[in-house]
C-alpha cells in the first residue's frame, strides 16, 4: 500500500497550477467565444479552473476566497455582452487578453479586459490597448471596458467622433 501512496503524492506535487490573469484571460475568451452560454455554464467553468489557482499568491486565505466571488460577480455582470458577433477582435498585451467586437452598422468598437496587478501596470496595459483600437479603428467610436476583479476598480476609455 505504501508505494501507492508515494505514486499519488508524486501525481500531486506535478499538478501544474496557474495564476489569476491565466483564468480571467481563459474565462473571458470562452465567453467571447460562446463556449459558456448561460450563467450556471459560467459559474461551473469558474469553479473548475479556480481548483488549479496557485494559493501561493494570495497572501492570506480570506483573499483567494474574495477573489473567487469577485471572478464569478464581474463575469456575471459581462455574460450578456456574448458571445461576440460581427468582426472579433482579439488582442494580448503582456498577458492580458482583451476581445471585443466591431460593428460596421454603428461605426463603433466594443472591447473588454479582465486584469490585476498594480497601478502602473494597469495604466501601461489601458494604455497599449487604447493606442491598439485607436490606430486599428481611426474612423470609429470605440468603447474599452476593464476590470480589475482583485479590487473592483472599473475603467473606462472611449473615443466619440465629437
Amino acid at each position: 500500500m505504501e508505494p501507492d501512496r508515494e505514486h499519488l503524492q508524486e501525481k500531486g506535487s506535478q499538478q501544474s497550477y496557474i495564476g489569476v490573469q491565466v483564468l480571467l484571460n481563459n474565462l473571458l475568451h470562452q465567453m467571447a467565444v460562446g463556449d459558456v452560454r448561460n450563467q450556471t455554464e459560467l459559474l461551473y467553468t469558474i469553479k473548475q479552473k479556480w481548483r488549479h489557482i496557485d494559493i501561493k499568491q494570495f497572501d492570506i486565505v480570506c483573499h483567494y476566497v474574495t477573489t473567487m466571488i469577485a471572478i464569478m460577480d464581474e463575469s456575471l455582470k459581462l455574460l450578456p455582452a456574448f458571445p461576440l458577433s460581427n468582426q472579433h477582435i482579439i488582442r494580448h498585451f503582456e498577458g492580458v487578453y482583451m476581445t471585443g467586437f466591431c460593428s460596421r452598422d454603428e461605426s463603433k468598437v466594443e472591447a473588454w479586459m479582465f486584469f490585476t496587478g498594480s497601478n502602473e501596470y494597469k495604466q501601461r496595459i489601458l494604455f497599449k490597448a487604447m493606442h491598439f483600437l485607436e490606430i486599428s479603428n481611426k474612423q470609429e467610436e470605440w468603447v474599452l471596458k476593464a476590470i480589475d476583479v482583485t479590487t473592483g476598480e472599473r475603467f473606462l476609455r472611449t473615443k466619440t467622433k465629437y
